[in-house]
């Protein structure tokens, strides 16, 4: 791996640690962040592999218990959090992300960057849900249906629409001025 791909994943590596601490909960499970609008823009701004690998190092090394998840968690006990499928879906979703950006045959950058962010924004919740479901019915054996699983999320879908519609905005802009100045491929 060449330096300069290094130092574009540990960035954001470095951004999900700090969207994890500006967050504010009000009483649901799932706080509000700033990785969503962070993981979007890695898979915009350093494409669909080092945004994913951004992602699996951000992981891994809460896993591994560096306290860098939201509310200041980290460690395996991590992995009975009902809300560690939407750390599964950042991975996934940086990756699609900025897979879309790549191939969509949409010629405007930023109208392609934002359909592929809203898509990324999409798929986040698709694992988030489902391993919430699982927690919570076969783990800690506190049955929720899907349904309402899906109505606790609710409060954070206009969030992450205006998150992904900026991450794609700003993501281009980004992008396009690091690539100007060869500091991106």
């Amino acid at each position: 791996m060449k330096l300069k791909n290094l130092t574009k994943t540990a960035l954001f590596v470095v951004l999900m640690i700090v969207g994890a601490f500006i967050n504010i909960s009000f009483g649901s499970p799932v706080p509000f962040t700033l990785q969503t609008l962070f993981m979007l823009m890695a898979g915009i701004i350093i494409g669909y592999k080092y945004g994913a690998l951004s992602q699996i190092v951000y992981v891994l090394l809460g896993l591994f218990g560096l306290p860098i998840f939201t509310q200041g968690k980290g460690g395996f006990a991590a992995l009975l959090s009902p809300t560690f499928g939407f750390l599964l879906g950042f991975i996934l979703a940086a990756f699609v992300t900025g897979l879309l950006f790549k191939k969509l045959m949409i010629k405007n950058r930023y109208v392609r960057g934002v359909v592929s962010t809203l898509i990324g924004g999409i798929i986040v919740y698709i694992p988030g849900i489902l391993y919430f479901y699982v927690v919570q019915n076969v783990i800690v054996d506190k049955p929720f249906s899907l349904l309402a699983i899906v109505g606790i999320m609710v409060p954070f879908f206009i969030p992450d629409i205006v998150k992904a519609v900026i991450a794609g905005i700003l993501g281009v802009f980004i992008r396009d001025a690091l690539v100007k100045r060869d500091l991106l491929d």
